[in-house]
């Protein structure tokens, strides 16, 4: 294992905020405040001291259902192909039950992962990694599958969702109240999203009672152009909204509940030419292929 956070790896991420924010971050499916989290982004943007993350969850009927769209499973049991689909432990802590989960590469998240006080990154806990590569391409696919662009609803005649693939919209994201953002998720994987109703928990800022639509899509931040630090150029991409020129920062990815943020919008759209390029810095940021 490796002393620090790196691709592959296994840790427990702390959700509940902390010194750098008040409000919760990624509890959007009403999930426990610390999860076991899957790194996925490049270990050549670790210098940053952020990393992106999905999120482990249990077995259940209703969740192989919906997420094997977007999902690969974590199982101590031996796949077809020969190989196991498990991880390896660094120690033994009963709590760190991953052999047996759903990575659900929808829920992607960036978080603090520098060892200290702000560090969304649980240092003292126990850790693992997979045990396959072939394990690491299923997941991959699964995030080909939110991010790609390529997976549409049916064509309702009419617009299906508020906010869709290339839309500019303000939200309040971790740390960052009042962000403009542009949408990265696949239409269908969004309409999915949206149609899945939740009857187990409330979303936070929702006080009306259920059920309620998962309602979730992803997305990255967008920062004006002008005087914006070009220190990753691998990992942010110039796009253009409204005529003026901006930087989606690639590097940032958040998958939110879009009612509870507060979004307003949407405000403008990005171009099919720069949402091209907008998939390419994210590719690029999370190492897949293509």
């Amino acid at each position: 294992m490796s002393p620090e956070p790196c691709r592959g790896d296994i840790w427990y991420v702390n959700f509940s905020g902390g010194s750098r924010d008040r409000a919760p971050i990624g509890t959007e499916m009403g999930a426990a405040y610390a999860r076991p989290c899957l790194i996925v982004s490049e270990d050549a943007f670790r210098k940053r001291g952020r990393v992106t993350v999905v999120l482990l969850t249990t077995h259940s009927g209703p969740k192989e259902d919906t997420l094997s769209r977007w999902s690969a499973s974590i199982n101590a049991r031996q796949h077809p192909s020969g190989h196991y689909f498990d991880v390896i432990k660094q120690d033994p802590d009963p709590r760190c039950q991953w052999h047996k989960s759903i990575v659900d590469c929808g829920q992607l998240w960036t978080v603090v992962s520098t060892d200290g006080r702000d560090s969304n990154i649980q240092w003292g806990r126990g850790q693992a990694r997979l045990s396959s590569e072939l394990a690491l391409v299923n997941i991959e696919t699964g995030i080909q599958v939110v991010l790609g662009g390529n997976v549409l609803a049916a064509d309702l005649g009419e617009r299906i969702l508020r906010f869709q693939d290339g839309d500019v919209l303000e939200a309040d994201l971790p740390g960052l109240p009042n962000q403009r953002c542009l949408v990265v998720s696949s239409t269908g994987v969004d309409f999915l999203r949206e149609n899945i109703l939740r009857r187990d928990s409330r979303p936070i800022g929702r006080s009306d009672p259920g059920p309620w639509s998962l309602g979730q899509i992803t997305v990255v931040p967008l920062f004006d152009f002008e005087g914006f630090p070009q220190v990753d150029d691998e990992g942010i991409a110039p796009v253009t909204v409204g005529g003026a020129v901006t930087v989606a920062v690639c590097q940032e990815i958040y998958t939110i509940d879009w009612r509870a943020r507060g979004a307003r919008g949407p405000t403008g759209s990005v171009s099919l030419k720069d949402m091209t390029s907008v998939r390419r810095a994210l590719w690029r940021y999370l190492d897949l292929p293509g």
